[in-house]
């Protein structure tokens, strides 16, 4: 398989065509309407690994491998029947392409209660862990409940191990009080820990998934306390402790966010350490990459150094952002599936551009006269974070969320389908 960018006048029969491959294919693994416009720019897969070639008067094997950004070795590693570098005007040889891989990483994906069919569905056959978001702590250890049984019978009927998710999250969002309370007072870690037990032996869960975000820097040592305590409590009742941190790019970097996220620490108590590499661009910031690679990367970077690299789970956004311009500080974006985005693009008639920096695509468009900018997720950018994954032989990656169906084409390995 490789990717290919969508040029003017391109169709899904005219591509097929020339890589000697079906529409339905193609379609099928792209999740797109054969029927649809494609939009220029576009990334797709494309099931074939070469393409044949017609040798030219005059062609040479380095003209060609120089003409596709293949070598020598490359071409003749295809073509076993070319003796030394010799070839001849009109012989058919095939041209590889840097062609892509699945990967057989290991997938997590959070999900929120409300997720319609067609989502769930569209992520489940990649999936080896599911987390469904979220049960609510109070300040005493007593825990809001979700509407789970669902989708954990769904889960365990697929073989997917499904995680209970645990937040600081209030009527306000994540409050930094409420954790503070929870660490501090014996009395509510005792309750919460028994809480937890009782609903995930209860409700069938594999382990637990511990997503406490916006805590007191003074904290710290608490929360590592406390998440000491969780993990021997769980580990003696058959549990595995998955903890989501926040994307530090250094030991010592400073904020709300970040402060109370020990790296080396988790990494010593946790199974499993999602690290949420996302919101770079987020609802109320200004316009960029939501997801972009070079900062990832300098995430991972430092995250290896002090967490065992296969505990990791890289985060991966699988949503879209359209802000209008100029920025005004404190406006939101809108929030898009990153379906919805490509839709966008082709009601509008924009193109799509793509950040090599941070390997995220985006485009433009106009509405009522004022001018926006979406920044969305596709093939290639989750390429991108798959070469991350690989290149610091990671654990896999975790989707916030597949509330929007997710589309891996083809990029990811099938479970159990």
């Amino acid at each position: 398989m490789f990717i290919y960018e969508i040029e003017r006048g391109d169709t899904l029969y005219n591509i097929a065509k020339s890589y000697n491959v079906s529409v339905d294919d193609i379609a099928k693994l792209n999740n797109i309407d054969p029927n649809e416009t494609l939009v220029v720019g576009q990334a797709i897969v494309i099931p074939q690994d070469y393409i044949r070639y017609s040798v030219a008067r005059g062609d040479s094997l380095y003209r060609i491998a120089r003409r596709y950004g293949v070598s020598i070795d490359d071409i003749l590693a295809v073509n076993p029947d070319i003796t030394g570098t010799i070839i001849y005007p009109n012989q058919i040889i095939n041209i590889p392409y840097n062609a892509i891989s699945p990967r057989d990483v290991v997938v997590n994906a959070y999900m929120l209660p409300g997720i319609s069919t067609e989502s769930l569905n569209s992520a489940l056959p990649y999936l080896d862990y599911i987390s469904i978001f979220s049960y609510e702590v109070m300040p005493d250890g007593s825990l809001r409940e979700v509407m789970d049984d669902r989708y954990i019978d769904i889960a365990l009927n697929r073989g997917i191990k499904p995680l209970m998710v645990v937040t600081n999250i209030n009527s306000n969002g994540f409050s930094s009080e409420t954790a503070h309370q929870l660490f501090t007072n014996p009395t509510s870690t005792a309750n919460f820990i028994q809480n937890v037990i009782s609903v995930m032996n209860e409700k069938g869960y594999y382990g637990l998934n511990v997503d406490f975000e916006y805590l007191y820097p003074e904290d710290k040592d608490n929360y590592i306390n406390f998440l000491r305590m969780l993990s021997t409590v769980l580990k003696q009742n058959g549990y595995i402790l998955a903890v989501a941190v926040a994307p530090k790019e250094s030991a010592n970097q400073v904020g709300l966010l970040y402060e109370a996220h020990d790296y080396k620490m988790i990494g010593e108590v946790a199974d499993i350490v999602i690290i949420m590499t996302y919101e770079w661009g987020y609802l109320y910031g200004e316009p960029q990459a939501i997801s972009p690679a070079n900062r990832i990367e300098n995430v991972i970077s430092y995250a290896v150094t002090d967490i065992p690299s296969d505990k990791i789970l890289l985060g991966v956004s699988n949503y879209a952002y359209d802000w209008t311009l100029p920025y005004v500080s404190g406006t939101p974006a809108m929030y898009l599936s990153n379906m919805q985005a490509l839709n966008l693009a082709r009601n509008k008639g924009s193109f799509i551009m793509f950040d090599s920096k941070a390997q995220s695509p985006y485009f433009t468009y106009y509405n009522n006269g004022a001018k926006h900018i979406v920044w969305f997720e596709d093939v290639r950018s989750l390429l991108a974070k798959l070469n991350i994954v690989e290149k610091y032989n990671l654990l896999g990656i975790s989707y916030w969320n597949i509330n929007f169906a997710i589309n891996p084409s083809g990029l990811l390995v099938s479970k159990n389908s």
